[in-house]
């Protein structure tokens, strides 16, 4: 009697169809049955091998074909993105390159050479650690450094500021000078010390310096400070608000920008100040704000801050109050701006806020 069995293999599908003896079979017949098994297996597997497996196998092959196209597809993507994001690194860094290179002038006489690092607010306490803080309060952008080297011993060293706005570099070049410092005529402005020549121009904040002391070193300083101004070619002007500030009186060179935490307060931002007397006993301020609830807002949260006793407020929006940090403060709320004196209530101080209400009448 005759068994079979099926085994399916895959892939493909193709059904084999084995028949063989229940008992073993003799000896002497062994090699021809096994060529007529083998003969008989071929024949019955081309005839049960079903149209849908042909149909089977050429859909496989065309996946494959689809398969292998979306494959090389893929790649050639992958390559080309490859390649432009090679080109496009490229071109940064050429633009980084160019950029350096705009700013700094080639001078006759002086060899250039441009640090590659450009320090951002992620990194610039790596070269002014102790500073870092006063310059982010101002919107600081980036600096570049560059090195001006005429002979072996006379190297001078630019370091190019670049801030937000030109509000907040004249804030932080405010914050760095001094009234008696001897002040020059380059950019907005500008003042030069044994080793050192710092100036204002539009939004940069330019510091040059040298380890030389001789007169040489001191005209190495004028001389790039002269070109590095001519390849800015940024428009000499203060912002709008210091002209508000009353001529009479006025200490020079003692304006300020105050970004942040003016008094101590934190509500306190954006302020722009001037001392006033031959002794800066007096300090008129103002401060500009977005609309006049957030001025209101403004004063409320001052006033809460201070004792009641010895604050009061008259007609027109005038306010004087009493702060145990600061002393006697008078100032005025009007609109979206409040401006005032710190200082002895006395006839100067009166006077000085007089004038500076007729004064901002005239500025926006």
């Amino acid at each position: 009697m005759r068994r079979f069995s099926v085994p399916i293999l895959v892939p493909p599908p193709i059904l084999h169809i084995v028949f063989f003896n229940a008992e073993p079979p003799r000896q002497k017949n062994r090699g021809k049955e096994r060529t007529q098994r083998i003969a008989e297996e071929k024949a019955i597997d081309s005839a049960v091998l079903p149209a849908w497996l042909e149909e089977f196998s050429a859909a496989g092959r065309r996946d494959l074909r689809v398969s292998a196209l979306r494959t090389i597809k893929l790649k050639t993507q992958y390559s080309f993105l490859g390649v432009a994001l090679a080109l496009l690194l490229g071109l940064f860094s050429v633009s980084g390159a160019q950029t350096r290179e705009l700013l700094f002038p080639e001078i006759k006489g002086w060899k250039l050479t441009i640090e590659e690092t450009v320090y951002t607010p992620n990194n610039l306490w790596d070269v002014i650690d102790g500073a870092a803080d006063l310059f982010l309060e101002y919107n600081f952008v980036d600096l570049h450094i560059g090195r001006y080297q005429k002979s072996a011993n006379l190297e001078i060293k630019v370091e190019l500021y670049r801030h937000k706005s030109a509000v907040d570099a004249f804030g932080m070049y405010s914050q760095e000078r001094y009234p008696d410092y001897h002040f020059i005529d380059l950019g907005t402005q500008g003042y030069v010390e044994k080793g050192a020549l710092n100036f204002l121009c539009g939004e940069y904040y330019i510091k040059i310096s040298t380890v030389q002391s001789e007169k040489a070193a001191q005209d190495g300083l004028m001389t790039i400070g002269e070109s590095m101004e001519r390849r800015l070619k940024r428009t000499k002007s203060w912002p709008s608000l210091i002209a508000a500030f009353p001529t009479q009186g006025k200490q020079a060179n003692t304006e300020q920008y105050v970004a942040r935490n003016f008094l101590g307060y934190s509500f306190f931002n954006n302020v722009f100040t001037a001392s006033y007397d031959d002794d800066g006993a007096l300090r008129a301020f103002i401060i500009r704000l977005g609309s006049p609830d957030e001025a209101s807002q403004t004063i409320d949260t001052y006033l809460a801050t201070l004792p009641k006793e010895g604050n009061s407020k008259t007609e027109g929006g005038r306010f004087r109050v009493r702060d145990p940090h600061n002393g006697i403060v008078t100032f005025i709320l009007d609109q979206n701006t409040i401006y005032g004196v710190l200082g002895p209530e006395d006839e100067n101080s009166k006077a000085l806020l007089t004038e500076l209400r007729r004064s901002l009448a005239g500025v926006h």
